[in-house]
């Protein structure tokens, strides 16, 4: 096959090499397409076997095989291998449409956020050409579905952008020719109906621009029983009220998420300067808690960062926490972080992967992945672009032919450590002292940090003097151990000289899941006013002060292996641990619904609290969600565990409103299935129909139309249950439109003949 061959998979599977002979048959153009997509990547045949067969036969790798080398026997010998992790397709110097679209729909999206409208509709224009038809269209629908739908969303996604653009050349004619046909395949596309209206009223056409709007109103209350998002309501206030609505254009707008380089940093520079001058698109970081792996990582990105224009990226996988990360949640912030908008963001697993590296093909990117919990977390994460280089840290030992194992640091290195920190008269006037602290602490950067930090506030003590208390110390924790010495004696040692109060605090804050926690917190925890017990903590390093979030509240936290001491604190001396907790919930709840209240969400997702009035006012409510989303699912999750199943409800009620207007089907899903079971097992119906009410509306504007049926059986039932006559008129229409929908959604997409 010659080296100038074109493949496409947007329209039939095509093989375009001047020869005549058509690919074989449908299960072939189906292994031919993954491999096409995957190209550059094995694929296993267990994932093949696991895509072409419901219940494989037992001839399924045969047949596999027989596919393979009709495929080769097509395409060329040498264009697809067979390695250890299965069979990768190479392109070589030949094309594919789907990756030339990439390319185009990515320059088109950035020239439209740069301002350049007409480039954008003329790289959009081209993208959107490459398409023949539907995505792998000569393969089954019980093979090609999942694939298909991604790749049409990518196709959506560049029609809208087109769309825009053209607007705000004032093409108007042109949108409205071309919006109809997208918009009939999707009739609850919000940015669609928004593109029509305003196309409308670009022609001169308010009236038809309002009347384009009720239909909209109709469609979305008759076909799904809620009304069209804020956006759309908006843009009919504003079409009433005759305001201009000439679409402009913004700045670019570049991901920036790097975090700063807080740590002193010493005795890296060998290192930092090895990983920034790999050529290796994936470079991995591994090694113990606390010896700096996350440090290393932002001062490699620091050096990377201007050969990366395209953006920085940034995620704490929390792979050393009980509860990991989802990368599915951690792709939605990265599309977000990267324009997309989040009511464009697909719910489906794959095509958010698809629509993530379709955004990042053809860019310089660099994605910093910290504290993984493994391979599988990683997987859909990773750039897969040349263009894009990913810098990852795990406690664990990941595979990766670019990896680095970083260790602790070398006797002169934790001295300079000490010397910064502490001042180079203390450390030189007790040598001997200094370089013994430095292996009582395991040369463990962490441990090193911590005692230089106690030492430097309490300048009375000499370091011969913390020595002796270090070495007596055997209590250990268990993950970081270094010899027989480890962190936790360091910790122990700043713990024990705390006040007695502060002590309390301490232990009672290893009790909060959350990253970090607002200042109201630690209060809450005591019952009594805590300020002057966090400025102790603060002092001793062992709570960080981030400063105001985005609702002025100030932020703490404390760093995962000392929240981990904390938490062995607690279980020792806290036999009210629970009590201090649910004192916290209830504090989370009362927050959470007054700012819920504030709300203008239209739903009666919630039911009505028993925590009285807030503790605080809450005067900006949208900041609010914003800045405790993270900690309001954690406080979810930790009702659920003290077998609180009415806070855990109560607190996904209330935050459901606020992530129906964010358009964030993720968490709130989340959120609703955390506590539907317990609330369930507990018998608290009425709690539980209003948490059934809520996952039938979330599962219809995340396009799960499958799982409402069941939702809204399960629903009406226990509306029947309780006797509400009001709840049970909502589940009758809950279960009527399920029906309704999943029959339609069953329909043949063409009459047939």
């Amino acid at each position: 096959m010659g080296r100038g061959a074109r493949f496409g998979v947007l329209g039939s599977v095509q093989v375009d090499d001047g020869r005549p002979d058509p690919i074989g048959s449908a299960r072939e153009r189906f292994v031919l397409a993954v491999l096409l997509l995957g190209a550059g990547r094995p694929a296993s045949v267990s994932r093949l076997i696991d895509a072409l067969w419901d219940d494989p036969p037992r001839s399924a790798k045969a047949q596999l095989h027989n596919m393979i080398s009709n495929l080769r026997r097509r395409v060329g010998e040498e264009r697809i291998v067979t390695g250890p992790a299965g069979y990768e397709l190479r392109l070589g110097e030949a094309t594919l449409d789907v990756l030339d679209f990439r390319r185009l729909a990515a320059e088109g999206q950035r020239a439209r956020a740069g301002g350049d409208a007409a480039v954008a509709v003329a790289l959009l224009g081209e993208a959107l050409a490459l398409w023949r038809g539907p995505a792998l269209a000569d393969v089954p629908d019980e093979l090609a579905t999942a694939t298909r739908h991604a790749l049409h969303e990518e196709r959506l996604v560049a029609a809208e952008a087109r769309f825009e653009a053209q607007l705000t050349l004032g093409r108007h004619a042109d949108v409205l020719r071309d919006l109809e046909p997208l918009l009939a395949e999707h009739p609850f596309r919000e940015t669609l109906h928004q593109a029509r209206m305003v196309a409308l009223l670009g022609t001169g056409r308010r009236a038809d621009a309002l009347v384009a709007y009720r239909e909209a109103h109709r469609r979305f209350v008759d076909g799904l029983g809620i009304e069209p998002g804020p956006a759309l309501r908006d843009l009919e206030g504003q079409l009433r009220r005759g305001e201009d609505l000439t679409p402009t254009t913004t700045p670019t707008v570049v991901a920036r998420q790097l975090p700063p380089v807080t740590a002193v940093l010493t005795g890296r520079d060998g290192l930092i300067d090895e990983i920034t001058g790999s050529a290796a698109p994936v470079r991995v970081l591994v090694g113990p808690g606390g010896v700096g792996k996350t440090t290393v990582a932002l001062a490699v990105a620091g050096r990377l960062a201007a050969s990366f224009p395209d953006g920085q990226l940034y995620a704490d996988l929390r792979g050393s926490q009980e509860s990991p990360a989802d990368p599915h949640a951690i792709l939605g912030r990265f599309l977000a972080a990267l324009g997309v908008r989040q009511s464009t963001l697909p719910q489906d697993r794959a095509e958010r992967v698809a629509m993530y590296r379709g955004v990042l093909a053809r860019t310089r990117t660099l994605v910093v992945l910290d504290d993984a919990a493994g391979e599988e977390q990683l997987r859909t994460l990773v750039p897969d672009d040349p263009g894009c280089v990913a810098l990852v840290t795990s406690r664990r030992q990941l595979a990766g032919t670019a990896r680095w194992t970083v260790p602790v640091l070398a006797e002169e290195d934790c001295l300079e450590l000490l010397g910064r920190i502490v001042g180079q008269e203390r450390t030189s006037a007790e040598p001997a002292a200094a370089t013994e602290l430095a292996a009582v602490c395991g040369r463990l950067p962490l441990a090193v940090s911590i005692v230089a930090a106690r030492l430097a506030v309490r300048p009375d003590w000499t370091l011969d003097e913390l020595r002796g208390r270090l070495a007596e110390e055997r209590h250990r924790l268990d993950e970081l151990a270094v010899g027989d010495l480890d962190v936790r004696a360091s910790i122990a040692l700043s713990y024990r000289t705390l006040s007695p109060r502060a002590r309390r605090l301490f232990r009672l804050l290893g009790l909060v899941r959350a990253a970090d926690w607002p200042v109201w917190v630690p209060r809450v925890l005591l019952g009594e006013p805590a300020g002057d017990l966090v400025a102790e903590l603060v002092d001793v390093h062992l709570v960080a002060p981030l400063g105001a979030d985005a609702a002025g509240q100030d932020r703490f936290r404390l760093h995962d292996l000392v929240a981990d001491y904390a938490r062995e604190q607690a279980r020792e001396h806290e036999p009210d641990a629970a009590a201090a907790s649910t004192r916290l919930l209830a504090g989370w709840l009362a927050l959470a619904a007054a700012a819920d209240e504030r709300i203008p969400h239209g739903e009666g997702f919630a039911v009505p609290a028993s925590t009285g009035a807030p503790p605080v006012a809450v005067t900006a409510p949208y900041d609010w969600f914003d800045a405790e989303r993270a900690g309001l699912l954690g406080a979810i999750e930790e009702a659920v565990r003290l077998g609180r199943p009415d806070l855990a409800g109560q607190l996904a009620l209330r935050m459901s409103g606020y992530l129906k207007l964010r358009c964030d089907y993720d968490d709130w899903l989340a959120a609703l299935r955390l506590a539907i079971d317990p609330v369930r097992a507990a018998g608290l119906d009425h709690v539980l129909v209003k948490l059934l009410s809520a996952l039938f509306v979330a599962h219809g504007l995340a396009d799960r139309y499958d799982e409402q049926v069941a939702v809204a059986e399960e629903e009406l039932a226990v509306a029947r249950r309780l006797g509400d006559r009001g709840a049970e008129v909502v589940a009758l229409a809950h279960t009527g439109r399920a029906v309704r929908d999943l029959d339609e959604r069953r329909l043949p997409p063409f009459p047939p003949g």
